[in-house]
């Protein structure tokens, strides 16, 4: 989510999910082992843009998806299930390969997502590299805001 222009919310500077997209808190979903990551398939937090994990957690333990199809690994073709939930102190993750059963939080990080907005009003979106195979996305709301 970010606060910024509705013209284009979601314009990146790198081209790349929320790189250089500031004030921005991200969920990131990564399965591309890039040098500055720690495998390839984990979850973790990202804040203002900046391309440096925060609490990175791998799903069912799973450092490593050599194998395609492999449980436990985002890039294995399944439905995933995903719950991102924030309770004004902690920004909550959990997520379910091929299930709809919400298991214990992956993450659960202590963030201000009010004072690194600094706004009311955000957008929330879904971003991904240019060049990704296509993903289909259903959203479910539920609270208040």
């Amino acid at each position: 989510m970010r606060s910024g222009s509705a013209a284009d919310p979601w314009a990146t500077p790198t081209g790349t999910g929320p790189g250089g997209i500031a004030p921005s808190v991200a969920v990131e979903f990564d399965t591309y082992p890039n040098s500055y990551d720690i495998n390839d398939n984990h979850v973790a937090i990202l804040t203002n843009g900046q391309m440096i994990d925060l609490d990175p957690q791998t799903p069912y333990g799973i450092t490593s998806c050599g194998l395609p199809g492999m449980f436990g690994c985002m890039s294995n073709g399944d439905t995933w299930s995903v719950w991102i939930d924030y309770d004004g102190t902690n920004l909550n993750v959990a997520l379910a390969d091929d299930s709809t059963t919400r298991p214990a939080n992956l993450i659960s990080y202590p963030i201000d997502i009010g004072s690194i907005l600094g706004h009311n009003s955000v957008f929330v979106g879904f971003t991904e590299p240019p060049a990704m195979l296509t993903r289909t996305i259903t959203c479910s709301t539920s609270g208040s805001a």
